[in-house]
């Protein structure tokens, strides 16, 4: 017995038979092609005015902007930021530069402040006007880094700008430009009873005296053989600009970054702690062993113990 497959004939609207499609074709449930019902995509539905009806709007996140919905650009961060000043990720600094917290540095370490110079930088500047960089005052150099003293590496007039000027033991009124600074010590404990000799500011100003045949001759006040002529200027990385015999001027360059100032020449470093200790009288910090202070040896050393003020 044959199976006969019966033909289904498809009629349009006027009775005229319809070819089927070919197999290729893709054909929806309705004889549509999918090609042409994405030409041809079904309208909105409309209101009962007769316009169509508006889009879902978007969510809108608390913050965001009341017009287009989208949240503002954030601010970049202060990391973000010392990364583009200092041009990629170089991360490796001078010398002169220690890492730590708190450096200043915006090449390296913790509590990267916004607006700081990296210490290249700072280096970079100074070269650009003469200056050794590798041995210029590192607390000068903080100074820059920070902001208190500002350079471009420009005009190497800048190296004449008057940082302080203050009235002086010898009477006259001592300016101290940049150049006398970057070329200071650091430490001016070495020569506060020896006339001050390494003191690089002094007084400009023409005195008269008379030299070994009597004659008058006119000699800067500052190189004459008193001391009243020459000074330091300490605090210049804290922006607390002073004139000091020596006594008190002690930039630790052990210390984060380009250092800091810690005032008597008697302070030093700790390297175990990485505090400041009193170290008159063969004194030690008082962190010892175990964080236990030693006996007689505490903070002001022995001097300090019997009460000597060493």
């Amino acid at each position: 017995m044959s199976h006969r497959k019966k033909k289904v004939v498809v009629l349009d609207e006027d009775q005229i038979e319809q070819k089927p499609a070919e197999k290729d074709e893709d054909v929806s449930y309705y004889g549509e092609s999918l090609a042409a019902k994405a030409k041809n995509p079904p309208k909105k539905r409309a209101r009962a005015g007769g316009e169509a009806g508006p889009s879902r709007p978007a969510k809108k996140k608390p913050g965001n902007c009341e017009t287009c919905g989208r949240s503002p650009k954030k601010k970049p961060t202060a990391a973000a930021l010392a990364k583009q000043a200092r041009g990629g990720n170089d991360t490796t600094c001078v010398k002169t530069c220690k890492k730590g917290n708190k450096s200043g540095c915006i090449t390296r370490g913790k509590g990267k402040p916004t607006g700081n110079l990296s210490c290249k930088e700072v280096d970079r500047r100074l070269k650009a006007l003469g200056v050794d960089a590798a041995t210029a005052s590192l607390c000068v150099k903080s100074a820059i880094q920070s902001g208190i003293i500002e350079i471009t590496g420009e005009d190497k007039e800048e190296l004449n700008q008057v940082v302080h000027s203050e009235e002086h033991n010898c009477g006259h009124t001592i300016e101290a430009t940049l150049g006398d600074l970057l070329r200071q010590p650091d430490y001016g404990g070495n020569d506060y009873e020896s006339g001050l000799q390494d003191a690089t500011v002094r007084c400009k100003e023409l005195v008269e005296e008379e030299d070994e045949d009597g004659n008058t001759v006119q000699t800067m006040c500052g190189d004459l053989e008193e001391e009243d002529g020459r000074t330091y200027v300490s605090e210049i990385c804290q922006g607390k600009f002073r004139f000091d015999c020596g006594k008190f001027h002690n930039h630790c360059t052990k210390c984060p970054g380009f250092g800091m100032c810690i005032g008597d020449y008697r302070e030093a470093h700790c390297n175990k702690c990485k505090k400041h200790y009193y170290a008159g009288g063969y004194g030690t910090c008082g962190c010892g062993s175990k964080g236990k202070k030693r006996w007689g040896m505490s903070r002001r050393g022995f001097g300090g113990f019997f009460g000597l003020g060493l």
